[in-house]
């Protein structure tokens, strides 16, 4: 039997996991664009993986945020 610390502590490193997988998950976004940019088809799926983030981008003021970080990579609006 657990602990009441101890399973704390697991759910503080299970929110801790999922904060960082979120982070990866937008930090992949333009190494993604770049390859979808280049293969037949790859917007289509860029746009499906990435949906979340392109919603986050149009309806939030997030926006400038998002683009900025895009344009880091050397992105511009097409």
């Amino acid at each position: 039997m657990s602990t009441p610390s101890s399973s704390k502590f697991g759910k503080y490193i299970l929110v801790i996991v999922f904060a960082v997988l979120l982070f990866l998950y937008f930090l992949s976004m333009k190494p993604a664009l770049a390859i979808a940019n280049r293969t037949p088809g790859g917007m289509t799926l860029f746009r499906e993986v990435y949906c979340p983030i392109i919603w986050l981008h149009d309806h939030t003021s997030l926006n400038k945020a998002i683009k900025s970080y895009v344009n880091i990579w050397g992105w511009s609006d097409q």
